[in-house]
């Protein structure tokens, strides 16, 4: 079966990369000569383990063409991966988001606020930063505290905002930022959107929400690097840990399947050790 395209530009790139600019998968099975060049430590010790695969691929799929697999799978395998130590990825753990949180309520406003919400609301960016004062004003007055908003693709959804109220009010008190340069005399209106109280764009919003959470969790000694979409990921941990079944964090993460949510829901040792525990005995 031949390779994907995607594979063959990428071997073609790998087989750039260590000289053989003109090589034609057919030559690899016609000529033994060039084949033995290639699985030469020289040819490939240089390429990343994803290069190395490829051209392992790209070996055993010429010599299954011209009809001698076994000779393919042999010769493919003296092509070896670096000795590397894959480094597991690092979730939030229920001690980061505590430790997250404390930090996050030592700033000024409105970053403060900001912070505080989108780890306790599980928004996107884009969902968080524009935000309808309308709609916070309209939710706040509200008797039922339910806030409705524009998801990711024009998709309308609520949420309950009773445990954030009062960080969204302070968030209505907040002016909108002037930009660089601007007249002493101006007036910095009220904000329509969100990201207006912490930047001049939405692209200057973003990335002071970037830093700001990247630095107060770095300053809280948190074990895992942060972003605003990894206090998406928080969020969804700190419900199933609270005992929330999949739909409701499905729900909450507007997610369209059941496997999507489950990628943003992580345990740690903590987690493991409450539900591990000896089994029958006498």
């Amino acid at each position: 079966m031949p390779l994907a395209p995607r594979t063959l530009s990428e071997y073609r790139a790998a087989l750039k990369r260590s000289g053989q600019l003109h090589l034609n998968f057919g030559d690899v099975g016609e000529r033994p000569q060039l084949t033995q060049q290639l699985v030469n430590p020289a040819a490939w010790q240089h390429l990343s383990n994803s290069g190395r695969l490829v051209l392992r691929a790209a070996i055993r799929w010429a010599y299954k063409e011209a009809g001698e697999d076994a000779l393919g799978k042999e010769i493919a395998e003296e092509i070896h991966f670096a000795k590397e130590v894959r480094r597991v990825k690092k979730n939030p753990t229920r001690a980061d988001v505590d430790l997250f949180v404390a930090a996050a309520k030592n700033l000024p406003a409105p970053m403060r606020e900001l912070l505080l919400v989108t780890v306790s609301m599980g928004f996107r960016r884009e969902e968080l930063l524009t935000l309808d004062r309308a709609a916070v004003e309209k939710a706040l007055r509200s008797d039922d505290k339910i806030l409705r908003f524009v998801r990711k693709g024009s998709i309308e959804d609520e949420l309950p905002i009773s445990h954030v109220v009062k960080e969204l009010r302070s968030l209505l008190r907040q002016p909108v930022t002037l930009g660089r340069g601007a007249a002493l005399t101006e007036h910095a209106h009220e904000w329509d959107q969100l990201w207006q109280v912490i930047g001049t764009s939405y692209r200057a919003a973003y990335e002071k929400l970037l830093r700001a959470t990247k630095s107060v969790a770095k300053n809280a000694g948190c074990s895992s690097t942060w972003t605003p979409h990894v206090m998406r990921h928080a969020f969804a941990s700190e419900m199933a840990r609270d005992g929330a079944s999949l739909p409701a964090i499905q729900e909450a993460l507007n997610h369209s399947h059941y496997s999507t949510s489950l990628r943003y829901v992580h345990v740690d040792a903590a987690d493991l050790e409450k539900w591990m525990k000896p089994r029958g005995g006498e």
